[in-house]
């Protein structure tokens, strides 16, 4: 890696690859891009880069990964920011170049990375290459979490597929029933509101980056297996009216929780002291 490599970035001109693009061009690295309408092909971008930044949307990053491997070599760099991490990995690795993958746990913002999540996952790379990148976001005050991309994607299983099918699901629910949403919100508790808004959040932004979250997640149909079951198992228990089975059930669920419960009720405390 050359000391002051330059960075090429495929989808350059979306929300994550503009703001990458805008990282790596405060950092002082030629950075090059490529996107729909610019003259820079995909190939030429890969023959002239020393660092390449894969920031397409998640259901086109494995294709658009196998059209540049032929033009990429073994003293390169891959990267992609992509919130699923074994499949895009796995398609890097094909090629002879150095791979990690990332995924920044936020929606870039003017506030830069300071205190932002990023989890990092080594495919293949020497140890001073990793720790080069990891130091760049570093710097900027981001957190870095390494783990395996089988980790990763187990991980947000749950805080995306579970999460965000069940605030979909709800969504979904509340429309078939068609109960007018503004009526309710006069006579809602600040917890309803607060469930709400998520809701309200989550469908407010692209349905084809959510829909990617759901299907290509490997662990997606494992989970929604599990969370059929689950709610089965409850809607079973109400049905018979059966009020010891609830209380042992929800028993059982509170210990698992722990102190998060305790700590949880402080925060939406807090919370809750915003929501009008």
């Amino acid at each position: 890696m050359n000391s002051s490599p330059s960075v090429g970035i495929i989808g350059g001109n979306g929300i994550m690859g503009s703001f990458f693009a805008d990282f790596f061009n405060r950092k002082g690295f030629d950075v090059l891009v490529n996107d729909i309408g610019t003259k820079l092909s995909k190939r030429k971008l890969a023959q002239k880069s020393d660092v390449i930044f894969f920031a397409v949307p998640i259901h086109l990053t494995e294709k658009v990964i196998k059209e540049v491997l032929p033009y990429t070599n073994e003293k390169q760099l891959l990267l992609d920011c992509t919130s699923i991490k074994v499949r895009p990995i796995n398609v890097m690795m094909k090629s002879k170049a150095s791979v990690i993958g990332l995924h920044p746990m936020f929606r870039p913002s003017p506030l830069g990375l300071k205190n932002q999540t990023i989890v990092m996952c080594v495919g293949r790379a020497q140890k001073e290459t990793a720790l080069w990148i990891e130091k760049l976001f570093k710097d900027d005050g981001a957190k870095i979490t390494r783990m395996t991309p089988k980790e990763h994607d187990e991980l947000m299983s749950v805080i995306q597929v579970l999460l965000h099918f069940h605030t979909i699901v709800l969504g979904h629910t509340m429309r078939k029933i068609g109960m007018p949403i503004k009526k309710t919100l006069a006579v809602a508790s600040p917890i309803y509101k607060l469930e709400m808004d998520m809701i309200g959040r989550i469908f407010s932004q692209d349905p084809t980056l959510y829909g990617s979250l759901q299907m290509l997640n490997p662990q997606t149909k494992k989970i929604i297996k599990m969370l059929f079951k689950e709610t089965e198992d409850l809607a079973s228990v109400i049905a018979k009216k059966d009020l010891n089975k609830f209380k042992k059930m929800f028993g059982e669920t509170s210990k698992f929780l722990g102190r998060f419960k305790d700590d949880a009720m402080e925060e939406t405390n807090r919370l809750l002291t915003y929501i009008k």
